[in-house]
């Protein structure tokens, strides 16, 4: 610490033997001077040598702290394998350098010359500091520009940052290659997203995903091409109910159309498929009706003895009616067409298809509705078996009689 340096009293006029006169008075006058100012002067002495030596110990010390610094750095780039970047130096794609100006090491981007610092140069030069070991504060990564959603958008280049978000709806497959497997970044969705679920592209459950704004993905590249992404909703709810049951496909009908057609399952990843049917209000009155596919959708079963069902119904009035044949269609009302007026909501049903990826034994379905008739209300219960062990991957919803006027259809499949 710096020692405050003590003032020393003001000299009097110094006596003159050729001015007797004054001379006894002021030689009276320096005498009584020079006993106080004498221990001044030691004082500030003893002051001026401790400023000194503090000095030179704080100077000391700073440029051991700065060769210190300096040691570090140099030992950390060289440890790093790379050497000097030299102005005007050509340099290949991958060579690394440390620069001059922070001695960090940097890889080259594109092949070529210059004189700009790689510091300085992020076109051509790109950060290669390896990390290791353990951390003693903490790490920040870097948040980059948004990016476009895209088939296969690039999250991977350097300067994007390791957090981005994915604007846009664009439907993404894939991801543009990453610089290796391990890599990973963090995705917050901005709109609906949708991915598709593939070998490169594994989402959770297996299922395709419609991401919702602020949803937060995190994509690991498995492989330099194949990536694999965990989900945090922004809803709080899982990506993949935790039931096991999985939103697969929907259809909201508007308009009339002879039947609604469901194809493409992913068949080995569930057990069973459930379909929730609302409110399917025909043209006019009939009954909801079902049929099943073996090839992807281009055929319906639909001869007289591919179905075999047994089920009851029973009306508002209490009639109940029991039905059990092989036939070429499954009803799923057993009493009564339902009601056209869309007011009254036609019929509400709930059916489940077991096993539908095997091809050792028939398939079981099971059924339940209800249904506004033109006189009431009516409830059927029921099973069917098609009459087969091909695997089901398509089903068709359809009235008998009539065409579909509304609908709104959901698939699920429950995981194994």
């Amino acid at each position: 610490m710096p020692t405050t340096v003590p003032p020393i009293d003001a000299a009097p006029l110094i006596p003159s033997r050729a001015d007797r006169a004054t001379f006894p008075v002021r030689a009276e006058g320096w005498n009584t001077w020079e006993k106080v100012a004498f221990p001044q002067v030691v004082a500030t002495a003893q002051s001026a040598n401790l400023n000194a030596v503090d000095a030179l110990a704080q100077a000391v010390a700073s440029g051991l702290s700065a060769a210190a610094a300096a040691s570090s750095a140099s030992a950390a780039a060289a440890s790093s394998g790379a050497v000097l970047w030299v102005s005007g130096a050509t340099y290949a794609i991958g060579d690394v350098r440390r620069s001059p100006a922070d001695l960090q090491t940097y890889a080259r981007k594109t092949a070529g010359a210059g004189a700009t610092d790689p510091s300085a140069d992020p076109t051509n030069w790109t950060p290669s500091n390896a990390l290791g070991g353990n951390a003693v504060a903490a790490i920040n990564d870097l948040k980059g520009a948004t990016v476009a959603s895209a088939a296969t958008p690039d999250i991977w280049a350097a300067l994007l940052g390791n957090f981005m978000e994915v604007s846009g709806t664009t439907t993404t497959t894939g991801f543009a290659a990453a610089p290796r497997a391990g890599a990973s970044r963090t995705l917050l969705a901005l709109a609906a997203w949708p991915l598709t679920h593939g070998a490169n592209l594994i989402l959770p459950g297996s299922v395709n995903y419609t991401c919702a704004a602020g949803d937060l993905l995190t994509v690991t590249a498995v492989t330099a091409t194949q990536f694999r992404v965990n989900i945090s909703t922004a809803s709080g709810q899982p990506a993949v109910n935790a039931s096991g049951l999985v939103l697969l496909s929907s259809q909201l009908i508007a308009s009339s159309v002879a039947s609604v057609n469901f194809t493409g399952f992913l068949n080995a990843a569930y057990g069973a498929y459930r379909i929730v049917c609302v409110n399917v209000v025909p043209v006019t009155g009939a009954i909801l009706c079902m049929r099943t596919s073996s090839d992807g959708g281009a055929t319906y079963s639909a001869a007289g003895s591919d179905y075999t069902i047994a089920s009851t119904g029973v009306d508002h009035t209490g009639t109940s009616v029991a039905a059990g044949s092989a036939t070429s269609i499954i009803s799923l009302a057993s009493i009564a067409a339902a009601s056209s007026t869309a007011s009254d909501g036609g019929t509400c049903a709930t059916i489940d298809i077991f096993n539908p990826a095997g091809t050792t034994t028939k398939k079981h379905i099971t059924f339940s509705s209800v249904s506004v008739t033109v006189t009431g209300i009516q409830s059927t219960q029921g099973a069917a078996v098609r009459n087969s062990t091909a695997a089901i991957n398509a089903f068709q919803l359809l009235q008998n009689g009539s065409d579909i006027a509304s609908a709104a259809i959901y698939l699920y499949g429950v995981r194994k």
